[in-house]
């Protein structure tokens, strides 16, 4: 037997298949389902336009604080006032004017009054 014709049996011999599955059911077209990915939000006027209004800032760490927002800057850092801390959604405590470092912030929402 030659190398190559060797080479060729082998590569027969170890060839992959995929698994075999079922066919896909046929979609009907008053289900049709259209997923449309979010529009991104420029921060800045995101964050003024919520200026002296309730918001709810998410940590990375799982936290969540309510309060007004005071003031923003430049490296979108958040003051709060009135602000209470909220941890797997109830309240522990109320902390007043906070100052949250930009690094820590996961996502900011209007909240409710």
């Amino acid at each position: 037997m030659s190398i190559q014709a060797s080479r060729a049996s082998h590569a027969a011999a170890s060839t992959v298949h995929p698994p075999r599955t079922a066919p896909l059911p046929r979609l009907r077209a008053d289900l049709l389902l259209v997923v449309v990915p979010p529009q991104p939000v420029n921060p800045k006027p995101f964050l003024a336009g919520l200026t002296g209004k309730p918001i709810l800032v998410r940590l990375k760490w799982g936290m969540e604080y309510k309060g007004y927002l005071v003031s923003t800057d430049n490296y979108m850092n958040l003051q709060l006032a009135n602000t209470e801390e909220y941890q797997d959604g109830e309240s522990v405590g109320s902390l007043g004017e906070v100052f949250i470092r930009c690094n820590n912030v996961l996502h900011v929402r209007a909240a409710e009054e």
